[in-house]
């Protein structure tokens, strides 16, 4: 079901493509500095051996081939890939969008990339180093356009049910708070409608992050009881985390291990009626790409996906169907899956009884 957020407009989609661009650039920069001949030609196995590529990131050479497919950089004869007419990215339309994050993120990424897929970088250490923290930072920020749509469209839905609810000061659980910026709309948003919070609690697996977004929102919404805690969303809940009125996440849920397990721990953390509503990048299908790939996949909690309606592989992102079927497995009602409007799928939001 698509519904009219107003957030994923026509400029929206626009400066999408041209971050998948972006992206598809650096990929075949990394390729070819690989040493791989996009005029000459190679196949998949050759391109495994001619990037010095090991056994555990064969999966993500494959994935950027596919990539560069999808983005007309590469063409498939056979089982040999050949170059494209290669596209050259360009900016200066004066879309008035804040991208950089997105862009600064990907040039790490890229630089690093050989080191990683070769086994002379570690990808946790690069990524979360003293050069990739704090870009971390910036892209999970409200002021990085590209990502905050999908904080204020769980917002404004979570702010306008709690309204139609006549929640008088409910208690929420937020779930892969990080550092804050889905919170940060939320409280927002209802501070917009009047709407009251009663307990709000912060939860990471890092319990030392979800403080510091504890501290940092309180002083703005001191009528807010904001707590903080530490969740992992494949091990037990802790005994606190229990009689929710709402549970809301922003991109948190597909890291879980086993999605349906985790969805039905969190149905015991609702009281009865309560909801959960989870905020998500989602592709239209199997055989659609996304740009965020190429940056997740390098995550060890970013597993491989493959479906029968696609030969190339997948990284962490699922469809909307995909999320129908894990809320049925985990005994919800009254499931939407709302895809965003516009002629892709990028996100969506999915919410449950």
């Amino acid at each position: 079901m698509q519904v009219s957020s107003g957030l994923f407009d026509r400029v929206y989609h626009a400066v999408y493509d041209d971050v998948s661009g972006y992206t598809a650039e650096a990929i075949a920069t990394c390729l070819q500095n690989g040493g791989l001949d996009f005029q000459q030609g190679f196949t998949l196995e050759e391109a495994w051996s001619g990037l010095r590529c090991l056994p555990d990131f064969q999966l993500h050479v494959e994935w950027a081939l596919f990539f560069l497919r999808q983005q007309g950089y590469l063409v498939q004869r056979g089982g040999c890939w050949l170059g494209a007419q290669r596209k050259r990215y360009a900016f200066g339309d004066g879309r008035n969008v804040q991208i950089q994050p997105s862009l600064n993120l990907i040039d790490y990424v890229a630089a690093h990339w050989l080191d990683v897929i070769q086994g002379r970088s570690n990808s946790l250490h690069v990524l979360f180093g003293p050069e990739g923290a704090p870009l971390w930072e910036h892209y999970f920020s409200n002021s990085h356009d590209l990502y905050a749509v999908h904080n204020q469209w769980a917002a404004e839905c979570l702010a306008d049910r709690m309204k139609a609810d006549q929640a008088q000061a409910p208690e929420v659980l937020e779930l892969g708070t990080g550092y804050g910026s889905a919170s940060m709309a939320l409280l927002a948003e209802c501070m917009l409608r009047a709407q009251p919070v009663g307990r709000c609690v912060l939860t990471d697996i890092s319990a030392a992050l979800a403080n510091r977004a504890r501290k940092r929102l309180a002083a703005s919404y001191p009528a807010a009881r904001l707590d903080a805690g530490k969740l992992d969303l494949n091990a037990d809940y802790p005994d606190w985390a229990e009689a929710f009125d709402y549970i809301f996440a922003v991109n948190v849920a597909h890291c879980a291990q086993d999605i349906v397990a985790a969805l039905n721990r969190l149905r015991s953390c609702l009281k009865p009626g309560g909801t959960l509503l989870l905020s998500e990048c989602m592709r239209q299908d199997h055989t659609r790409l996304l740009h965020q790939e190429f940056i997740f996949s390098l995550l060890p909690n970013f597993a491989p996906i493959r479906r029968g309606d696609s030969d190339a592989p997948c990284f962490g992102f699922w469809s909307g169907a995909d999320w129908h079927a894990f809320m049925e497995s985990a005994g919800y009602r009254s499931i939407q899956v709302i895809e965003n409007e516009g002629r892709q799928i990028l996100g969506g939001l999915i919410i449950g009884s």
